[in-house]
């Protein structure tokens, strides 16, 4: 049976990308190394692998989510957040393959709640170091800054660390024997003759400098043109390279655009440059941002609608997912915040008593009978994303008059005079027995006695323009006494 064929302008629809949906990503790998690895078929995956799509509430009461056929609405209308990613358009069954995506869709929502900029990534901590000096190696750095996000080789920048997250050839050393096998015979071994032209070039280059060197100590003109090399001089160059392997591992990282690998001359020194920290975890897949965040930075004020520009920011609740643990040397209590798991960094080795005053319910021992599980305030402070896509969020406790705040609890719990601003000198607006046009009560400077005017109910008096200057004349000796 011939099959039906398509018009043109079907074809060009059907394999445009406004009507097709983008490739699935590849899902997150496991630790093969590891000595225990914890996997869920339920869990959140660190990073979406598929678009979420949303459709408008006038077509989702219809099931049209702008597919092949409309879906079913016992299982799109039944949830407050409508969003769904597609494992395939149409099956071998001719169904509709979808699951709901509101899981990615909500942590990227919280997240953008709490404004955080994405810094970059942070060093390995190393062994033996201790955890308060491994929290952050450094000032963090926002991914936007001109040089660090960059794609391509700066030729002008000749220093030894090129600020790059982006490289054409793989990371070795997160490649198995088997991808670094494949890698040799598919990629290295075709391009064999094309190396050698590429010594050839460099081996160019460095006699033109000599002899442009020379020619300037000479006071003579140099002409680029004049330089050559010889098959001799090439074989010996390559011999020579071939004994220094530090020289010949550079040409060879440049040629093929590899990623750095790790340095043990970085490892000793702790180094948290940007080289050192993606020779370690590997550059990422996307833009470090992951496009969670575009702010560069975190300075900028709240303003709360009563008590006016805050020092700190509204915080946020976070649920203890699991506490501290004592039997462990290195125990650090799991907090969840905004959808995001990350470790509390003021928790200790040392068991919290109650009279503490950083002493939270539930931090330091499970606490089943807190109604709605064991939470804490914090404040957000950092966040960026590893290479292997996961997100690194780092907060502080928060203060004290800043969750009475934001709590509510303004008389319960009265706050400090310089919370309410009482410190501030400004003078009070109240109204003022000054004639208008309306002649009605107006409201300004709110003046004591000796230095109100002397107009009295809401009628202007006489006075005249003599009387007004001797006023004022006995108002600025006032002041200057």
């Amino acid at each position: 049976m011939a099959t039906k064929r398509l018009s043109p302008t079907a074809n060009l629809l059907r394999n445009s990308r406004l009507f097709s949906l983008p490739p699935q990503l590849p899902s997150p790998t496991h630790n093969l190394t590891a000595t225990s690895n914890y996997v869920s078929d339920t869990a959140t995956i660190p990073y979406p692998t598929h678009a979420a799509i949303e459709t408008p509430q006038s077509s989702l009461s219809r099931g049209d989510w702008g597919l092949k056929r409309p879906l079913p609405l016992k299982s799109t209308m039944s949830t407050s957040t409508p969003s769904i990613r597609v494992d395939a358009v149409d099956s071998i069954d001719h169904i509709t393959d979808f699951k709901s995506s509101a899981d990615h869709v909500l942590t990227l929502r919280k997240f953008q709640e709490m404004g955080l900029p994405i810094s970059m990534p942070e060093a390995s901590r190393r062994r033996g170091a201790s955890n308060i000096n491994t929290v952050w190696l450094g000032p963090p750095r926002s991914v936007f800054e001109a040089d660090v996000d960059n794609r391509e080789a700066i030729p002008q920048n000749t220093s030894k660390d090129q600020q790059r997250w982006k490289y054409k050839g793989p990371w070795l050393p997160g490649q198995t024997y088997g991808e670094f096998e494949e890698y040799i015979n598919k990629e290295i071994k075709r391009r064999k003759f094309e190396f050698q032209r590429f010594l050839r070039e460099r081996l160019l280059e460095r006699k033109a400098t000599a002899r442009k060197r020379e020619a300037m100590e000479r006071g003579e003109e140099f002409a680029s043109s004049t330089v050559e090399i010889s098959e001799h001089e090439f074989k010996s160059y390559v011999k020579s390279l071939r004994e220094g392997q530090s020289e010949l591992n550079a040409l060879v990282r440049q040629f093929l655009d590899l990623p750095p690998s790790p340095s043990p001359s970085d490892r000793a020194s702790g180094s948290t440059s940007l080289r050192s920290v993606y020779s370690d975890q590997g550059p990422p897949k996307t833009h470090p941002s992951a496009g969670l965040s575009y702010n560069r930075t975190n300075s900028h004020i709240q303003n709360h609608p009563i008590l006016g520009p805050q020092e700190h920011k509204s915080p946020v609740q976070g649920r203890i997912l699991q506490p501290q643990n004592y039997a462990r040397q290195e125990s650090r209590a799991m907090v969840g915040v905004g959808g995001i798991v990350t470790e509390d960094t003021e928790s200790t080795v040392f068991r919290m008593r109650s009279y503490d005053s950083k002493y939270v319910p539930g931090l330091g021992r499970f606490a089943p009978d807190i109604p709605g599980g064991a939470k804490l305030w914090v404040q957000p402070k950092q966040a960026s994303v590893d290479s292997a896509g996961r997100i690194k969020l780092h907060y502080d406790r928060a203060e004290k008059n800043t969750v009475t705040i934001y709590e509510e609890k303004l008389q319960e719990e009265p706050l400090p005079e310089v919370t309410k601003g009482y410190d501030r000198r400004v003078p009070d607006l109240a109204p003022s027995p000054r004639p208008t046009a309306g002649g009605r009560m107006a409201y300004g400077l709110d003046r004591s006695g000796d230095q109100a005017l002397p107009f009295g109910n809401d009628v202007a008096p006489d006075v005249t323009q003599e009387a007004l200057l001797d006023m004022m004349d006995s108002l600025s000796d006032r002041r200057g006494q």
